[in-house]
């Protein structure tokens, strides 16, 4: 007798022309993407938002049910679970296999980070909640994206606008404790995230380096903290308070050679780093007499099953998301598989992430 086992897969939809976009009437003139600005120009605290107009430029579309037939599952560590099986039911978000011989065999414990894992997003999961912001009657949602679309939102009556920021602030080392590492520290303002309330923090060195002056007064601010041990090329970096993770926020460094001549307290004058903060605004839908599901809204849902790869059945449309591999990955998807776009990372061909539903 077959056992049924039923796989989550991210939203079945396809991009269209949103045919409200007006172009970008209103846009704020200096907000670019941060690939258009060369790193001379950027400031010691630069803030590079993408456009903010009143609707996007494009909005998804339901392609209905995944299509019925033979899918191809790759689960990693598991040939019980991958291999080829017949559809014997599916949904916009997911589809049930017939396996034949499974038995009592278990589906994989999580133990990679190769693939996206499907089941620790929520996409689209309930309508807008009512802005705060003055006009409140617009409801907000988080985006993932610099991309963000209506889902299925009727003409003119659900749009979207949107905002990205990417913070850049170069932080320089301004000591270092002997036998231990080197270390700098700064503050910077990250507008749309979380009020910090925090008026100070405590000591990152524990040694009463960091002077009082400097850890207090940051209500609406964080503190930026680097070090660097002997011998080595990493830099480390905390952020105090710590950054809310369910905002998607992406942090990378780069290091910033300083000169050997004239150090400054142990360290090399001007060396230090050069921290990236890349991470979703809020965005506004146009209210009208339904209200639109924007994907997708919420990440880093708890989920310990092993995320997997899927196949549709031949000549199926993939959709709109473009998905992508490897335990290094910059982002997990986005949605410029049918724009001529350049990728951020190493590509999934003809497949698409899933999990098993539990």
């Amino acid at each position: 007798m077959s056992k049924l086992v039923t796989y989550n897969l991210p939203p079945y939809v396809t991009l269209i022309n949103n045919p409200h976009f007006n172009g970008y009437v209103g846009a704020v003139p200096n907000q670019v993407m941060r690939s258009q600005i060369p790193i001379s120009l950027m400031s010691n605290d630069t803030t590079v938002d993408r456009r903010h107009v009143l609707y996007a430029p494009y909005k998804l579309k339901s392609l209905g049910n995944y299509p019925k037939g033979k899918y191809t599952v790759v689960v990693p560590g598991n040939s019980s679970y991958s291999g080829t099986f017949r559809a014997v039911a599916t949904t916009n978000t997911s589809v049930t296999l017939a396996y034949p011989k499974l038995g009592n065999v278990p589906y994989s414990v999580k133990r990679s980070d190769n693939y996206m894992d499907v089941n620790s997003y929520s996409f689209a999961y309930k309508s807008y909640p009512k802005s705060q912001n003055p006009g409140g009657f617009a409801p907000f949602e988080k985006y993932y994206d610099p991309l963000v679309y209506d889902f299925d939102a009727n003409g003119w009556h659900n749009s979207t606008s949107f905002i990205q920021h990417h913070i850049i602030k170069h932080v320089y080392f301004r000591g270092k404790i002997t036998n231990s590492y080197t270390y700098g520290h700064d503050i910077v303002y990250l507008p749309e995230l979380p009020f910090n309330g925090l008026n100070d923090i405590s000591d990152p060195t524990e040694l009463d380096l960091v002077p009082i002056s400097e850890r207090t007064a940051l209500k609406g601010r964080y503190f930026i903290f680097i070090k660097k041990m002997p011998n080595s090329n990493q830099i480390e970096c905390e952020i105090f308070p710590e950054l809310p993770k369910n905002k998607n926020v992406e942090i990378w460094i780069e290091e910033i050679e300083g000169s050997e001549i004239y150090p400054i307290n142990g360290s090399n004058r001007g060396s230090g780093a050069k921290i990236n903060i890349l991470y979703d605004g809020f965005f506004w839908t146009k209210s009208g007499v339904d209200s639109g599901l924007v994907l997708p809204a919420i990440k880093n849902r708890s989920n310990n099953t092993e995320p997997a790869l899927i196949t549709l059945p031949e000549g199926s449309d993939y959709g709109a998301f473009r998905y992508y591999s490897g335990r290094k990955r910059i982002k997990d998807f986005d949605l410029y598989r049918t724009l001529n776009i350049p990728p951020v990372g190493t590509v999934i061909e003809n497949a698409i992430p899933c999990n098993i539903l539990i």
